[in-house]
């Protein structure tokens, strides 16, 4: 089975526990809360930290301490090995908005909005320097067993659980969808240096920073986006604390 079939499979089953467990469940008034830490938590500082601005980008650098801390909240966010996402993310960035690009919202509506990449071009080369990190080749190699065991083990400890892990891997998709799709066609393109993406400041109610993606796309290397007329990036500010000067 392939890697894009495995993720289909984990968004397909995720939103079937997600959508059929609150027949079951009582669901309390703190869910939105605990769904919003969640995201920040895996999706925000795992994914948007780590394998975003750290790996795709190597925009900082931290000690090996909170690189393992971030693997661990990446995986937990549902959204594929961090080495897949890099390449992806690579790829995204030399082709954006074109035919080559594995995301282009203009012509893969459907893929991008449920993260499913047609891919070109896509060879181990584009991301041989993360192959020299034992724990993100493992994640990457055992990315999908590591799911079956949390799905299982989640089941057996709590089913509320269960449902919130599958809630937290949807709403990641939801905000691969935000940042790929409504930062690729709704609001401001403020820099010159790249004009297929925006800057959609009503998607920073959930992106939190991610939002500026005109800013990201002009400067890629900057693990802040926050600049020009833009102030706000709380994935920046984490960095600051994290990163070895």
């Amino acid at each position: 089975m392939s890697y894009k079939t495995k993720h289909l499979l984990l968004i397909i089953v995720s939103a079937i526990l997600a959508l059929t467990m609150p027949f079951y469940l009582t669901i309390g008034r703190e869910a939105p809360i605990i769904i919003f830490i969640l995201c920040v938590v895996t999706k925000g500082i795992g994914s948007e930290v780590g394998a975003h601005r750290l790996w795709s980008h190597n925009s900082f650098a931290t000690s090996k301490f909170y690189q393992r801390v971030l693997i661990v909240l990446h995986t937990l966010a549902g959204e594929g090995s961090i080495v897949a996402f890099a390449g992806v993310h690579r790829l995204h960035h030399r082709y954006s908005d074109t035919d080559k690009d594995p995301h282009n919202p203009h012509t893969n509506l459907w893929g991008t909005i449920f993260y499913q990449h047609n891919t070109v071009d896509f060879t181990a080369r584009i991301v041989k320097d993360l192959f020299k990190d034992t724990w993100l080749v493992q994640q990457h190699r055992h990315y999908f067993k590591i799911q079956v065991a949390v799905f299982v083990i989640l089941a057996l400890a709590s089913p509320l659980l269960l449902w919130y892990y599958a809630v937290n891997v949807l709403s990641t998709l939801w905000i691969n969808f935000l940042v790929n799709v409504a930062c690729h066609k709704w609001g401001p393109a403020d820099n010159a240096q790249d004009n297929t993406s925006t800057n959609n400041q009503w998607a920073g109610i959930f992106l939190l920073g991610a939002h500026l993606h005109n800013n990201h796309h002009a400067r890629p290397a900057e693990y802040d986006n926050a600049w020009g007329n833009y102030k706000f990036d709380i994935f920046g500010n984490i960095i600051r604390f994290i990163q070895i000067k």
